[in-house]
C-alpha cells in the first residue's frame, strides 16, 4: 500500500509540474524566457527529482509536452557542443543540473561525454588553466584575434574527441539532448561521480563493489555492446578474441547465437566460441558453453559447479552482462533452484540501468505475467524503451504490440513502421510481418511485389512463414512470376521445418503433378 501510495503521489506531482511548468520561475526568470540551455536544464533536472530517474514511456511524453509548453518543441535542433558549454560557463545553471554537487574525475569519458564535456571545461577554467592561458600567450603574436575561451572550448572538444570518440559540435534534436543529460545525471548519480562540496570521493574500486577489473579495452567494448553499437563492439571484441581474451569470445559467441549486427547465426560458431572462452577461463562462456553439453556430463556439471558462484557474485555486484546470464539460470533451474520471480529481478535490475537487452526481456516478462504481475501496459513500456535503443527483436515486439493493441491503442500505421526499423536490421521476424502488411494492405499501401520482396528476405534467412508464403506466391504469380517448380522448391523449406500449411501445399503439389512429377505416394506422406 505504501510502494502504491508513493507511486500515486510521484504521478501527481508529475503531472502537476507538466501543467504548471510554464510558471515556473529559475533565478527570478521564467521557465519560457530562459534560453535554450537553461530550458533544457530546468526540465532535466525537475523531471528526474519528481521521477527519482526512473521513469516509463508515458512520463517522457509527459516531459515532452512540458517542453512545448517552454517553447522548446522537442524536434526543435539544438548544437550539443553549445549547450555543454553554456552549462560548463553558468554556474547557476551547472549547479541546477548537478543539485549543487560537483563532478569528480570521470576515468571513461566515452560513457558519459555530457558529464565529461562539463567536467574538462571547468577544469580548463580553474585546475588546468594554464593550459589555455600557454596556448594563448604562443599564439597572441601570430593571430591576436585567437581569445582564451575560444582555446579552451578547443581543447575541451579535442579531450572529447580523442577520449571519447564523441564529435559534440552536432546538432540534435532538443528531446535526444534531455534524454542525454536525464541518462548522464542517473548514471553520475549510480556510479558516484557527483560530491557534494568538501565531500570526500569514494575510492573507483568501493563504488564498484565487487566487480573484477577488466581490461581498458574490453570495457570499452562492452560499453559499445550496452550502448546498442554493435558493430563497433564486434569489431573490438574479434580484436580481444584474438588476443585471447574468454569475455571477447563470449560476447563473439552471443553474435554467432543471436545474429547481431547481421552476423550469420552459425551453431558451429557459437559452440566453438564458447568452449574456447571456457578454457580461457571466462564464467559468461564457461555457463554457455555447459547449456551445450549433455545433461548428464560430468564436464558439464564441473563447469556449473566451478562458475555458477563467480557469477551470482557478479551479478550481485552489478554487472548489467551477468545479471541479464544469471536471470537466464534462474529461468532455466541451471545451477541454481528455478525461480521466476529472481530471474524477473535479475532483469529489472539491469533494465533500470538503460540495458536495452534486459529491457527487452523484462517486456517480455510482463507481457506473460513471468516471474511478474501480467502488465500488458509494462510490457509495451519496456519494448518501447528498448525498441528507442535500437534493439530489433524489441522494435519486432513493439511492432506486434501496435499491431494487436497490446498495452497501447492499435496502430497498423505504427505496427508497419516498427516492423521496418527492425526489418532493416535484417530481423527476420519483422521482415516476414512487414512482408505481411503489404500483403493484407495493412498501415501500408497493399503492394504484392514489395510483399514477396521483404517474403524473400526473410526466407533467405530461413523464416519458415516466410518460405512458406513465398511459396504461395510462386505458386499462383501474386507479386512475382508465377513458378511452380519455385513453389515446391519454397514449400520443401518449410515443409521440413514442420510447417503444416506448407506440408499441406507440398502434398497437393505432389497429387496433382504441379512444378514436380506426379507422385502419390509422396503426396500421402506430406499429407
Amino acid at each position: 500500500m505504501e510502494l502504491r501510495l508513493e507511486k500515486v503521489e510521484r504521478n501527481v506531482n508529475l503531472l502537476t509540474w507538466q501543467n504548471s511548468v510554464e510558471y515556473l520561475d529559475f533565478n527570478g526568470e521564467g521557465y519560457p524566457e530562459l534560453e535554450e540551455a537553461g530550458k533544457i536544464v530546468c526540465l532535466v533536472r525537475d523531471f528526474y527529482d519528481i521521477t527519482k530517474g526512473e521513469y516509463s514511456t508515458s512520463d517522457l511524453l509527459l516531459l515532452k509536452s512540458a517542453m512545448d509548453s517552454v517553447g522548446l518543441p522537442p524536434k526543435t535542433p539544438v548544437n550539443y557542443g553549445a549547450v555543454v558549454e553554456a552549462i560548463a560557463d553558468n554556474d547557476a545553471y551547472r549547479s541546477k543540473l548537478l543539485a549543487g554537487k560537483e563532478i569528480r574525475p570521470i576515468e571513461d569519458p566515452g560513457h558519459l561525454v555530457a558529464m565529461s564535456g562539463i567536467k574538462k571545461l571547468d577544469a580548463l577554467q580553474h585546475e588546468e588553466r594554464y593550459l589555455p592561458e600557454t596556448v594563448a600567450k604562443y599564439v597572441a603574436p601570430y593571430d591576436a584575434s585567437v581569445t582564451e575561451d575560444a582555446i579552451r572550448r578547443d581543447l575541451a572538444k579535442a579531450y572529447l574527441r580523442n577520449n571519447a570518440g564523441a564529435d559534440v559540435d552536432m546538432d540534435v534534436e532538443s528531446f535526444d539532448m534531455v534524454l542525454d543529460l536525464l541518462y548522464s545525471v542517473k548514471q553520475a548519480d549510480a556510479e558516484g561521480l557527483l560530491l557534494a562540496p568538501g565531500e570526500e570521493a569514494i575510492p573507483a574500486a568501493e563504488t564498484m563493489m565487487a566487480l573484477p577489473k577488466k581490461d581498458d579495452r574490453l570495457a570499452a567494448a562492452e560499453q559499445s555492446f550496452i550502448e546498442h553499437k554493435l558493430e563497433k563492439a564486434y569489431q573490438n571484441f574479434t580484436e580481444l578474441a584474438e588476443a585471447g581474451n574468454g569475455r571477447a569470445m563470449y560476447y563473439l559467441g552471443l553474435y554467432a547465437k543471436e545474429g547481431y549486427a547481421s552476423i550469420e547465426q552459425d551453431e558451429a560458431k557459437w559452440r566453438d566460441w564458447w568452449e574456447r572462452g571456457a578454457e580461457a577461463g571466462d564464467v559468461l562462456a564457461a555457463i554457455r558453453y555447459a547449456e551445450t553439453l549433455p545433461d548428464q556430463s560430468a564436464k558439464r556439471q564441473v563447469l556449473i559447479e566451478t562458475h555458477i558462484p563467480q557469477a551470482l557474485a557478479t551479478a550481485e555486484a552489478g554487472d548489467m552482462m551477468t545479471l541479464c546470464e544469471v536471470a537466464r539460470m534462474y529461468g532455466d533451474g541451471l545451477g541454481v533452484e528455478k525461480d521466476l520471480t529472481k530471474m524477473a529481478g535479475c532483469f529489472v535490475k539491469a533494465a533500470e540501468k538503460g540495458f536495452w537487452l534486459a529491457e527487452r526481456e523484462l517486456g517480455k516478462c510482463y507481457e506473460k505475467g513471468i516471474g511478474v504481475g501480467k502488465d500488458e501496459r509494462e510490457a509495451f513500456d519496456w519494448y518501447t524503451q528498448a525498441a528507442f535503443d535500437g534493439d530489433a527483436e524489441a522494435q519486432c515486439r513493439l511492432g506486434r504490440c501496435y499491431e494487436h493493441g497490446i498495452g497501447t491503442t492499435k496502430s497498423d500505421q505504427d505496427a508497419a513502421e516498427w516492423y521496418r526499423k527492425a526489418a532493416g536490421q535484417n530481423y527476420v521476424a519483422a521482415q516476414y510481418a512487414l512482408g505481411e502488411c503489404y500483403y493484407r494492405g495493412c498501415g501500408v499501401t497493399q503492394d504484392y511485389k514489395e510483399a514477396v520482396k521483404w517474403y524473400q528476405r526473410a526466407a533467405e534467412g530461413n523464416y519458415t512463414s516466410a518460405q512458406a508464403d513465398l511459396g504461395y506466391c510462386y505458386e499462383n504469380g501474386i507479386g512475382i512470376t508465377r513458378n511452380k517448380k519455385k513453389a515446391v522448391g519454397c514449400y520443401l523449406k518449410a515443409a521440413e521445418r514442420g510447417h503444416i500449411i506448407a506440408q499441406t501445399n507440398l502434398g497437393t503439389c505432389y497429387y496433382n503433378g504441379d512444378g514436380v512429377a506426379r507422385d502419390y505416394r509422396e503426396a500421402v506422406k506430406w499429407y
